[in-house]
Formats: C-alpha cells, structure tokens, sequence
C-alpha cells in the first residue's frame, strides 16, 4: 500500500482521478463525497450536500477546475474544486 485513506463511514462507490493525478475524488453511501491528497494522505475537502448515496463523482481533466455529483435524491450538482 503507498497510502490509506480514512474518513468515509459506509461504502465507497466511486473514485475518479483529477487530470494532474494528484487529486483522488471518491463518492460515498454516507452522503458525502471527498476530495483527497494522495500524496499527504489527507481528505482536503468534505462535501455534505446530498441527502441520500452519493453514486458517482466526476472531475474535469482539463480547463476549469469542477467536479459533479451523482446521488440517490435525484440531483446531480457540479461544484468548483477551488471553493469550500
């Protein structure tokens, strides 16, 4: 293992890779979805704004720096990576 990563309380259902690869997105039945630094090994954002299973994430390789959200309450929402 290079680095383990803690901080989700359920299931993970999804990791995705930002276009550097420095970045690990990962979406979680606990709500929330995280962005992470593989490198330290430190959850550098927590995003709480789904009421139900985050499904899927997804980050942009190129340009503009935003991630969407997939969940289980019916809403997809596209965040900016360098807010919050």
């Amino acid at each position: 293992n290079h680095t383990v990563l803690k901080g989700h309380k359920n299931s993970i259902l999804q990791l995705n890779w930002n276009g550097v690869g420095d970045l690990l997105f990962s979406a979680c039945t606990d709500f929330t979805a995280a962005i992470w630094n593989v490198e330290y090994g430190v959850r550098l954002k927590k995003i709480k704004d789904h009421s139900s299973f985050v499904n899927s994430i997804y980050a942009t390789k190129k340009g503009q720096q935003y991630f969407a959200t997939a969940s289980d309450d019916g809403t997809c929402k596209i965040f900016d990576i360098r807010m919050r």
